[in-house]
């Protein structure tokens, strides 16, 4: 069961071009209730509401049931027939067994485009943990862009928020109509990008504004010698460590007079030794000149 509501507003019903300038949009509410007039559709005048509001025209609105195949009929002909440039659905993208609109809309679309899914997700996610259980699916039919959206009013309007900027561009890009990423950034910001080329770290590149005195900071640390390297501090303990661990063995198997060996007296005496060499190598190690060579052990 299919209820058409509102066909044609701002549009011409069943026209195949494409209007000339603004974006045509189309709306399908995915609701079994819905459809049989049992309950009212919110989340549906919500779309619209926010599409008209940023001067989009809405051509067609359309409550079906929650079949895969009505709603995939619905989409090829808002797609092809009627030639809209972007088709919002709502409801039907969550976990009941009743949920079959992301099916349908896999059975219709070309190419998925999953960043817009992944994004109405994130924003879901800042105001309820449930949002990670959509199902949302967008992807291009022709030169269609279809997007699914929550059935909820208020998650409708969160996600309208975060994929409308973008839609713009798509619809350009679906049109053949596209201008430079560059100069569209020009145009949405109102200034040219006065930032510096990116200044690569390692294997990150970061773009930043440089004033001149920072270049010029920068040109000097970069002009300096490079200073001559020494040899870690732990290196040296670590060798003197090996050299006063023998040197323990060495004393443990020294027999005191009567052929008995002293084992308490032997392991004092290595730790004292070894506290001992381990505080001057690393005094050495500090105080040495830069070029001084290490004496062998």
């Amino acid at each position: 069961m299919t209820a058409q509501i509102g066909e044609s507003r701002g549009g011409l019903h069943g026209h195949a071009g494409r209007r000339e300038g603004g974006i045509r949009c189309g709306i399908l509410t995915a609701s079994d209730s819905g459809a049989r007039g049992e309950r009212e559709d919110l989340a549906g005048p919500a779309i619209a509401e926010v599409l008209e509001r940023a001067g989009w025209a809405v051509d067609h609105y359309v409550i079906v049931a929650d079949e895969p195949d009505v709603i995939a009929r619905e989409l090829r002909d808002m797609a092809d027939f009627r030639g809209l440039d972007v088709v919002f659905t709502t409801g039907g993208t969550g976990l009941s067994p009743r949920d079959h609109t992301p099916e349908a809309t896999y059975a219709v679309i070309e190419r998925e485009v999953p960043g817009i899914a992944e994004a109405m997700r994130r924003e879901g996610m800042k105001h309820t943990p449930h949002a990670m259980l959509s199902r949302q699916v967008a992807g291009v039919r022709g030169r269609c862009l279809i997007i699914n959206l929550p059935g909820s009013p208020r998650a409708v309007r969160e996600c309208l928020d975060v994929v409308m900027p973008a839609i713009p561009h798509a619809v350009e890009v679906l049109r053949g109509e596209a201008r430079e990423c560059a100069q569209l950034r020009e145009k949405t910001s109102g200034a040219p990008d006065e930032r510096g080329p990116p200044r690569r770290f390692g294997q990150r590149a970061i773009l930043s504004v440089v004033s001149e005195e920072q270049q010029d900071q920068n040109q000097e640390e970069d002009e300096r010698p490079p200073r001559p390297e020494r040899e870690p501090v732990g290196k040296l303990v670590g060798h003197t460590r090996c050299l006063l661990a023998m040197v323990s063995c060495h004393i443990v198997c020294v027999t005191a007079p009567g052929g008995y060996v002293n084992k308490k007296a032997a392991k004092v005496t290595a730790s004292m030794v070894m506290k001992d060499q381990t505080r001057r190598w690393a005094r050495y190690a500090r105080e040495r000149p830069a070029n001084a060579e290490m004496p062998t052990i």
